[in-house]
């Protein structure tokens, strides 16, 4: 059997695969997977992503590691070892390794690194060794976009940061630039960034939206003064970018619902006066372009 080839993946029989995991090997045992050519990374993720059977979960993994060479771990198998080695010296030295040897070719050989340095900041902020690794690392980088996600994630106060920042000869990659901003800027000059990134994503695999959304949503969660000016600017002149995504960070960092609604019910009529077209612009947490009008919906649903 032959799961490849010239035309487009068949991800939905990946899905009907995993999900009928059982009756597969019932009818084929464990030979199935010898029977199967070589099989491109998306096609097994995708089986992952339909199944708890932590079994096929192994196997699929594994394979992943063959097709990659070994030591070369997928974001996909990344995210689900962090989950099962969370907290783990193994997992924290797997995740140094990509962030510290961080030296992308093409998008599937950097979304681990800056994966990883996600992790870093998130499961193991407390401890000063990893902090100090990865300072020692910055002048023998290829690439600090990696180590400059992990010490804003983690440890945002590093004085390596300000290196970071001042070396002109830095070309940080988007989530880099995002996460530096977002920890270095005071409240406003924050807000008036962040709407021209959002003017500027395009959606493009390397634009790394989920990162960046993260990125914003955490300096939202700790900024009240960045929460308001953010409601002023919704509620005065903000960009279609501006309409579609603000009110998603202040709906997941700020309790004022109400006032959200209150601009959203405001704004739903603007949408629809017709005097202009209603606007879409670009949802950098999905990726997808998004009508401004479906935003205003899901708040006045709540």
């Amino acid at each position: 059997m032959e799961f490849s080839g010239v035309s487009k993946l068949n991800l939905r029989l990946a899905s009907l695969l995993a999900k009928n995991w059982k009756r597969v090997q019932d009818t084929f045992g464990p030979s199935f997977f010898d029977r199967i050519r070589w099989t491109p990374d998306e096609f097994l993720e995708e089986m992952i992503s339909n199944t708890s059977d932590d079994g096929l979960i192994e196997i699929l993994l594994a394979k992943l590691e063959k097709n990659r060479g070994a030591g070369n771990v997928s974001a996909k198998a990344l995210q689900i070892r962090s989950q099962q080695w969370r907290g783990t010296e193994r997992l924290r030295r797997l995740c140094l390794d990509l962030v510290i040897h961080f030296a992308p070719r093409d998008w599937h050989n950097a979304a681990p690194g800056i994966l990883a340095a996600e992790i870093l900041g998130e499961q193991f902020a407390h401890d000063p060794t990893t902090c100090l690794e990865l300072e020692g690392s910055v002048e023998k980088a290829f690439d600090t976009s990696a180590i400059t996600v992990a010490l804003c994630s983690g440890w945002s106060d590093s004085p390596s940061l300000m290196k970071i920042r001042n070396d002109q000869s830095q070309r940080l990659m988007t989530p880099a630039q995002v996460y530096l901003f977002s920890c270095d800027l005071a409240p406003a000059p924050f807000v008036n960034k962040l709407g021209s990134v959002l003017r500027n994503l395009t959606g493009r695999i390397w634009d790394f939206l989920p990162t960046c959304a993260r990125a914003l949503e955490s300096r939202f969660k700790l900024d009240q003064e960045a929460r308001e000016i953010a409601f002023c600017r919704l509620e005065t002149n903000a960009t279609a970018e501006e309409k579609v995504n603000i009110p998603q960070f202040l709906r997941h960092t700020d309790n004022r619902l109400d006032r959200l609604q209150t601009w959203a019910r405001a704004e739903l009529a603007n949408q629809h006066n017709g005097k202009q077209l209603p606007e879409c612009a670009l949802d950098i947490f999905t990726g997808r372009i998004c009508p401004v009008a479906h935003i205003l919906m899901e708040l006045l649903s709540d």
